[in-house]
């Protein structure tokens, strides 16, 4: 999942239907918004790349390509949170 807490913005390898999985965490950024946007991995297969990434809380995200004119709309999953 992308994940916003505690001011930290994170990117978060987990098995989001097993509490006492081992997660991977790197930090990425900041925010100030709290949520965890679930991706299943299946759906990023994505063109080799650096890519710019947008997720609304709606639950859509745009991953825009930085090198080229490529752009991939991709949903979150239904389990995933936004908290404001």
């Amino acid at each position: 999942c992308v994940e916003g807490k505690d001011g930290k913005l994170s990117i978060v390898a987990t098995d989001v239907n097993n509490s006492s999985s081992d997660d991977y965490v790197t930090e990425v950024g900041t925010t100030d918004k709290n949520f965890c946007m679930v991706f299943k991995i299946e759906n990023l297969k994505l063109f080799a790349g650096d890519y710019d990434v947008e997720i609304t809380s709606k639950g859509i995200s745009k991953f825009s390509h930085t090198s080229i004119n490529l752009q991939y709309f991709i949903a979150t999953e239904s389990d995933s949170t936004f908290g404001g």
